[in-house]
C-alpha cells in the first residue's frame, strides 16, 4: 500500500501582482520596499536564464508564477498557474526572461500561444500531485532548455541538495519581495509517489515561486526533479513539489504537440491596462513509496488558494477548501 503524505495548512504558491500591472503600463520601477528578497533564505540569481517569470492577467486581477524552458517553445510550470479550475479561459499570459520582473516593460514580454494544465491535477487534493502545466510560446525562447529528470527518484537521493529557483516572495506574512529571481539550496527530505518535499524552515519556496524548478545534480548534470506546488501559508515550515519523473507522459505529449504545431495560434501580448484595476495586495524503497521523514503540520490553518482570485471569492472558497481537505484526508488514494 502506498501511504499518502498529508499537508494540513497548505497553500498554493502563485502570487497576486497588483503593482506589476502598473509597472508594465507606466514602464517605471516599483517603489522601494517592494523589491525585497524572493525565495525564503535565497540570494539574487543571475545564472539561470532558462528560469522565467510567467505573468497573467485574469479579468481585473494579475498574478505571477515561475516557469522553466524545457524546449525551444515550451515552458514547464504548475497546473494551478494555468488550470481552468482556477482561471478563466480569457486569462492572458506572457513571459519575462529577465532577472527582475519589477523592471519589466511591455516590450520585454514574450507572447504566449497556449497553456495546458494536467487534467489529473485536483484543486481539492493537492497531495495527489499532478500539479504540472505547460506554456507554449509564440516564438522560440532566446535561451537553452533545461534537462528533465526521466529516471525514477531513488531513496539514496534523500538528503541530497535541491536548488530552488523562483520569482517568489521572501516572506509569507506579509507577502513581500515578489518579482526578483532568486535561488536557494535545501535538503531533499523525502518523497512519495506523487510529490517530493523539503522542510528547512529558513530555505523554502513562497508565493510567486509556483511552477519553478527544484534542481538536483545527477552524474554531473543538473536536472529538474520537481515543480513548486504548495507549502505552509507563512512559508516557514515546508514546501512540496510535484515529481517530474512521474509526469513524463503528460509532459512528453505536450512536447510532441508543440513540436508538431507549425503555426501556433497567438493569444497576443498581455496588456495589463486592458485588465483594469490590479488584484489584491501581494503570492528505503523508491518509485511508488514514501521515502524520508514526514512533513510537520500546521493544525488549524485553512487550505487557501493564493491564485488570481478576488478577495471576496478567496474568502468564500477558503471554508470550502478546508472541508474538502478534511474529506481528502479520510479518502483513499485513487491514482
Amino acid at each position: 500500500m502506498v501511504h499518502r503524505l498529508l499537508f494540513p495548512g497548505a497553500v498554493l504558491r502563485p502570487s497576486l501582482a497588483p503593482l506589476l500591472a502598473v509597472v508594465l503600463t507606466a514602464c517605471a520601477p516599483i517603489p522601494p520596499g517592494s523589491q525585497a528578497e524572493a525565495i525564503v533564505g535565497g540570494t539574487t540569481d543571475g545564472d539561470d536564464p532558462s528560469v522565467v517569470a510567467l505573468y497573467a492577467v485574469d479579468g481585473n486581477e494579475s498574478f505571477l508564477c515561475t516557469a522553466s524552458v524545457i524546449a525551444p517553445r515550451v515552458l514547464l510550470t504548475a497546473a494551478h498557474c494555468v488550470s481552468e479550475q482556477l482561471h478563466s479561459k480569457d486569462t492572458k499570459y506572457s513571459v519575462f526572461f529577465g532577472g527582475d520582473f519589477n523592471k519589466a516593460t511591455q516590450a520585454s514580454l514574450h507572447e504566449v500561444a497556449e497553456v495546458h494544465g494536467n487534467p489529473d491535477w485536483d484543486f481539492n487534493h493537492l497531495e495527489l500531485g499532478h500539479d504540472v502545466g505547460i506554456v507554449v510560446l509564440r516564438d522560440p525562447a532566446p535561451v537553452a532548455a533545461l534537462p528533465l529528470r526521466r529516471d525514477t527518484l531513488d531513496s539514496t537521493e534523500v538528503g541530497a541538495s535541491l536548488r530552488l529557483v523562483g520569482y517568489g516572495a521572501s516572506t509569507g506574512q506579509p507577502i513581500d519581495g515578489t518579482g526578483l529571481k532568486r535561488q536557494t539550496s535545501t535538503p531533499l527530505d523525502g518523497f512519495d509517489f506523487f510529490t517530493l518535499f523539503y522542510k528547512d524552515a529558513v530555505h523554502l519556496t513562497c508565493n510567486g515561486d509556483s511552477g519553478g524548478p527544484a534542481l538536483l545534480v545527477r552524474n554531473g548534470v543538473e536536472e529538474i526533479v520537481g515543480i513548486t506546488s504548495f507549502g505552509d501559508q507563512l512559508c516557514k515550515s515546508f514546501g512540496v513539489d510535484t515529481r517530474v519523473d512521474m509526469e513524463s507522459n503528460f509532459i512528453d505529449a505536450q512536447l510532441e504537440a508543440a513540436s508538431a504545431s507549425a503555426t501556433p495560434a497567438t493569444s497576443g501580448t498581455t496588456d495589463p491596462a486592458a485588465g483594469g484595476e490590479a488584484g489584491a495586495p501581494a503570492t528505503a524503497s523508491h518509485g511508488g513509496c514514501d521515502v524520508g521523514a514526514g512533513v510537520p503540520t500546521a493544525p488549524g490553518a485553512l487550505v487557501v488558494a493564493l491564485a488570481a482570485l478576488a478577495l471576496v471569492r478567496r474568502r468564500a472558497r477558503s471554508a470550502e477548501l478546508s472541508a474538502a481537505r478534511r474529506r481528502g484526508a479520510r479518502s483513499s488514494m485513487r491514482r
